[in-house]
C-alpha cells in the first residue's frame, strides 16, 4: 500500500502545480487586447467600445504595440515593476515603457480577462482592455 501513496501523492502535486501555471497565464499582461471602455478623469464620463474597434495593445515577455484605429501608433519595449501609488499608498504593478521611468505612472491589473490600466493622478484616465 505504502507502494501506491507517494506516486499517487506525486500525481496530485503535479496536477495542482498545473492549475497554478494556468492562473499566472491568465494573470498575465502578455497577449492582445482590445479597448472595450475608457473613464475620462476629468468629467468621470464613461466611454463603451464594441468589439472591433481597432484600438488594441499588445505585450510579449518584453515589447509592447500600442494600435489606435488600426495604425501602430508606438512601440518598444517594456518593464514591470511594483510601484506605490501617489493616490492611496498601495502598491500595484506599474508598467513603464521605453525605460521612462519618470513618465507619469501606468499602474494595470488583470482579472478575468480584462486588463485595468489607470494614470496615477487625482484626474487620471482608466482604461479597461479585453483578452482577443
Amino acid at each position: 500500500m505504502k507502494r501506491y501513496l507517494l506516486p499517487l501523492f506525486l500525481i496530485i502535486m503535479l496536477s495542482f502545480s498545473s492549475c497554478d501555471e494556468e492562473n499566472i497565464a491568465n494573470d498575465s499582461i502578455v497577449g492582445e487586447w482590445e479597448m472595450k471602455s475608457a473613464s475620462n478623469g476629468m468629467t468621470g464620463a464613461l466611454t463603451d467600445y464594441s468589439p472591433g474597434n481597432g484600438s488594441i495593445m499588445k505585450f510579449t515577455d518584453s515589447s509592447y504595440e500600442i494600435i489606435s484605429n488600426w495604425q501602430l501608433t508606438r512601440s518598444g519595449l517594456y518593464s514591470i515593476v511594483k510601484e506605490t501609488s501617489n493616490l492611496d499608498n498601495k502598491i500595484y504593478n506599474r508598467v513603464v515603457y521605453d525605460n521612462e521611468t519618470n513618465s507619469i505612472k501606468s499602474f494595470f491589473k488583470v482579472e478575468n480577462n480584462l486588463l485595468y490600466i489607470w494614470t496615477d493622478g487625482n484626474d487620471g484616465t482608466s482604461v479597461v482592455y479585453r483578452r482577443k
